[in-house]
């Protein structure tokens, strides 16, 4: 037996102390059932599974339709390293350590009449996709998920994908032309009111020219930030599709062999689960009044905005289903 899969069947009986007959007859012992619940009607119900092995979790809805849905969704704190997990976003599309093509993964889903995206959020990242049946979405998780953990990260990608100065000495880049236009929006102004709000925390920024982040971004920043988020400990998988468990389980079971190969390989560091300190406290009977001035394109600008922010002292009610409506 290969030395690889000898540390992988040391990890499972480590955890579970069963011989090598035991261990068959329970491929998926590890997935424990954490809470279940029916949020559309009572035919409807969402399970959220946890892996003992590795830290997976997986949130299953079983509809009875055949488009498949799948969000991977990632706890992210960038705090100083603004723009990062945007830059981050775009490179892991484009090719993992065991599928270093740039298309392969949009190929691969377009087989199954599938499309796929990403967005970044102030506190999270997610990434999405969504097929026309759910055995075609459930047989590519595994090259997605290799995507997600697993990204080249190259610096000749960082450079064409993210920032670059051309030969005449243009500022170039997807991610630059993506972002170029909040230079002249109200947008950053967000970013400072949450950080008047919540200081220090991540959530919010002081507003800082995008030329001047990208320009001082570098692929270690990004490679730092995957290796301290991108972990199985701290990945949901959000899937609303026509599936059962086994099969879904089975199909990450490769994902999960790999997981545990690299533990044994490189021990990680600790985890630390983001957005788990409290909030610092602010004045609550104290107005804080600050004007921004924007970049415009007109040489007597018209436009302006007021943003209103506040905190309230404690939570607003446990109905969520109300506090949603």
């Amino acid at each position: 037996m290969h030395l690889n899969n000898i540390l992988v069947a040391f990890s499972y009986m480590a955890i579970y102390n069963l011989s090598d007959d035991e261990g068959e007859k329970s491929p998926n012992s590890h997935w424990k059932l954490i809470s279940s619940f029916n949020a559309i009607s009572k035919t409807t119900e969402t399970k959220k599974y946890h892996s003992a092995l590795t830290g997976l979790t997986v949130i299953l809805t079983k509809v009875d339709t055949p488009i498949a849905n799948v969000e991977f969704v990632l706890a992210v704190n960038k705090r100083t390293e603004k723009e990062v997990d945007h830059a981050l976003e775009h490179l892991v599309l484009l090719g993992s350590k065991e599928y270093p093509y740039e298309d392969g993964l949009r190929l691969l889903l377009g087989r199954s009449l599938a499309d796929f995206g990403a967005s970044v959020y102030r506190d999270f990242t997610v990434y999405q996709a969504r097929a026309a049946s759910s055995s075609g979405l459930i047989n590519h998780l595994p090259v997605y998920l290799d995507h997600i953990l697993y990204p080249l990260l190259r610096k000749e990608d960082f450079l064409t994908e993210v920032y670059h100065i051309n030969g005449e000495g243009l500022d170039r880049g997807v991610v630059y032309n993506e972002r170029k236009d909040a230079e002249y929006s109200i947008a950053p102004e967000y970013d400072y009111l949450f950080e008047i709000l919540y200081p220090g925390t991540g959530i919010g920024s002081k507003r800082e020219r995008i030329f001047n982040v990208l320009g001082n971004m570098t692929i270690q920043k990004v490679r730092d930030i995957h290796k301290k988020f991108y972990r199985p400990e701290n990945l949901a998988l959000v899937i609303t599709a026509n599936v059962k468990e086994e099969e879904l389980f089975r199909s990450l079971k490769g994902v999960e062999d790999k997981i545990l190969r690299k533990r044994c390989q490189e021990k990680p560091e600790p985890f630390v689960k983001p957005w788990q300190n409290d909030l610092p406290k602010i004045p609550i009977n104290q107005t804080k009044e600050i004007v921004l001035k924007i970049p415009s394109f007109d040489e007597e600008p018209t436009r302006g905005a007021i943003l209103v922010g506040w905190r309230i002292p404690q939570k607003m009610t446990d109905d969520i289903k109300m506090l949603q409506a």
